[in-house]
């Protein structure tokens, strides 16, 4: 999915220090296949170098308005803001992720009482 990746009960042993300087935040919501709850899934980019991911404030912020956006469904908005974080890296696996869900949520509703996470049908 991305570079570093870790599920919110992984995030308790993590360091205050690199928490708190916004080197890490929340990518994602999903319920994995055999399961009924979902687990947050949280992106820490403090091992990367402004080459290996050009542009992180734009990225992430761009990325957190997109995810806002698509949390409401609203899903042009949301393709927007990505493209934005896109712009400014064109590698950022997340932002093309969802983007290419909301290209299927426009074809296939959640419906008006999704809760914003994506189910996942395969491991």
């Amino acid at each position: 999915m991305c570079g570093c990746c870790y599920g919110e009960a992984a995030k308790k042993p993590i360091s205050f220090l690199v928490l708190s300087h916004g080197g890490c935040w929340e990518a994602d919501r999903v319920i994995v296949k055999g399961k009924t709850e979902p687990v947050v899934i949280f992106e820490c980019l403090d091992y990367h170098t402004d080459k290996t991911f050009p542009n992180p404030m734009e990225v992430i912020n761009h990325f957190k308005d997109g995810l806002g956006k698509y949390r409401k469904q609203e899903w042009d908005k949301a393709k927007a803001a990505f493209a934005e974080a896109l712009k400014a890296h064109p590698g950022d696996k997340l932002s093309k992720i969802y983007t290419e869900r909301c290209d299927y949520f426009q074809k296939n509703s959640p419906g008006e009482k999704w809760d914003g996470v994506w189910v996942m049908k395969e491991k």
